[in-house]
């Protein structure tokens, strides 16, 4: 037989541990496996592939690349089944609105009292699951003004009080830029208060929307856009920080491995979590440790996408460093949402199936607040269990006194308004919130 060399489905042995610790096998049968759907329909001849809709069914949560003794990468396989099938068949109108999450929220945080109202209306929740294929689930709050703003660049107020030569772009993500951005505030309030000087540039959607749900072309257009800012950044001796896994994850690994570039490489060797990144601020022994004390006792979740990154803990090490914090690391179970699978009508059941393992591990801790990295897994752990969620970077920025949870995390609806995050950061000598959101990005030159 003629070897093929770097044929990325004949390493697989066919072991099926990658169906054995696959979430969505466990909750369906209708979903064949990543064994299957993977290097099974990539052995096939281009020509002859089956279009197989069962490719739908894959969350993306990457545990099957984790698990696979040969480094086959299943879930990239899949991925590259979905986008064949979205490219011979058309994405359907709701695929194609959830591709586009910078679009929507743009026009979105225009009006976002208006949107809000509507968004939790029963007439708007019917009609968005009849006309648009929606689930009929809470979905997440846009911002206002505020929530549409990034930080203006200046330099860094450290905790020794003067300027550092460490520097770095903060990468936010649409949930913190549209939906929470008390998540881009706190962290980049934290590194400031280490020393390191924030910039949050002009950036698009990372394109992993785009990607799960096969429209390749729209993630390329993000990739390509978000490629030329941060590596002029890096070039310019930046460094790239995100406080999404799912972002870090397209920064670091899929645009390398659907649209590789140097420019690809080059940004993915200089982009971190935004805890890896204070981790290693503690290693080298930059890490301010004069933590306030904060009475909580909160339960950790460690996010797929962080997994898939092969990125330690970080920021449950650093919660474990602040006075009065209790925290339980949960096992590592899929919440089930994985972005924007969740929230599509015909796979709500399926997600709340997957979630269920990780709903009774956080019942079973009896804390009354979990942390995670993640927005959508947060959204989702909220749900499911009722138990407030937030991002661990909250807590930190609470530990050093940045930021209070006295009477509630910023992320509820009784927050009225952004001014409170801009007067916020000004009063602690941080970044302040620019008042327009730059038109740029894919769409927008």
């Amino acid at each position: 037989m003629q070897e093929r060399s770097g044929f990325p489905a004949d390493p697989c042995l066919k072991c099926t541990l990658c169906d054995v610790y696959c979430p969505v096998r466990k909750a369906t049968f209708r979903f064949p496996g990543p064994k299957y759907v993977g290097p099974g329909l990539a052995r096939l001849p281009e020509k002859s592939r089956l279009l197989d809709h069962t490719a739908g069914w894959c969350t993306g949560c990457q545990v099957c690349e984790r698990v696979c003794p040969s480094g086959v990468k299943s879930a990239h396989l899949v991925l590259r089944a979905r986008g064949r099938l979205v490219e011979q068949k058309g994405p359907t109108l709701r695929d194609w609105l959830l591709s586009h999450p910078d679009w929507l929220a743009r026009a979105a945080a225009t009006v976002s009292p208006a949107v809000n109202w509507l968004l939790r209306a029963p007439v708007t929740v019917a009609l968005l699951g009849t006309i648009a294929g929606i689930a009929r689930r809470p979905l997440p709050a846009y911002g206002g003004r505020s929530y549409r703003s990034v930080f203006r660049s200046r330099p860094a107020r450290g905790a020794a009080g003067g300027e550092t030569e460490r520097k770095v772009v903060l990468y936010a993500g649409c949930y913190a830029r549209y939906h929470r951005p008390e998540i881009a505030w706190a962290t980049g309030a934290v590194l400031e208060r280490n020393g390191v000087r924030v910039e949050i540039p002009p950036q698009a959607c990372c394109g992993v929307p785009a990607l799960t749900n096969g429209l390749v072309k729209t993630a390329r257009k993000y990739a390509r856009f978000n490629l030329r800012v941060l590596g002029a950044y890096v070039g310019r001796g930046y460094d790239v920080v995100t406080p999404c896994p799912s972002c870090g994850l397209s920064l670091k690994q899929e645009y390398r491995e659907f649209f590789p570039s140097a420019e690809a490489d080059l940004v993915a060797a200089h982009t971190c979590d935004a805890g890896e990144y204070l981790m290693s601020l503690y290693s080298e022994g930059q890490l301010g440790t004069s933590f306030n004390t904060v009475s909580r006792e909160v339960a950790y979740h460690a996010p797929c996408h962080l997994r898939a990154q092969g990125v330690p803990a970080g920021f449950s090490d650093l919660l474990r460093m602040v006075p009065g914090v209790k925290i339980d690391i949960l096992p590592e179970h899929c919440c089930g949402l994985s972005g924007t699978y969740g929230f599509k009508k015909e796979k709500y059941e399926l997600s709340m199936a997957i979630g269920r393992e990780l709903f009774q591990a956080v019942r079973s801790t009896g804390k009354g607040m979990v942390v995670t990295e993640c927005g959508p897994c947060q959204v989702q752990i909220q749900h499911g269990t009722g138990v407030d969620a937030l991002h661990p970077a909250i807590v930190l920025a609470e530990a050093y006194g940045l930021w209070s949870l006295t009477e509630q995390h910023p992320g509820s609806d009784a927050v009225k308004g952004g001014e409170q995050f801009a007067e916020l950061w000004n009063y602690t000598g941080g970044t302040t919130f620019s008042s327009s959101f730059p038109r740029t990005g894919p769409g927008h030159p």
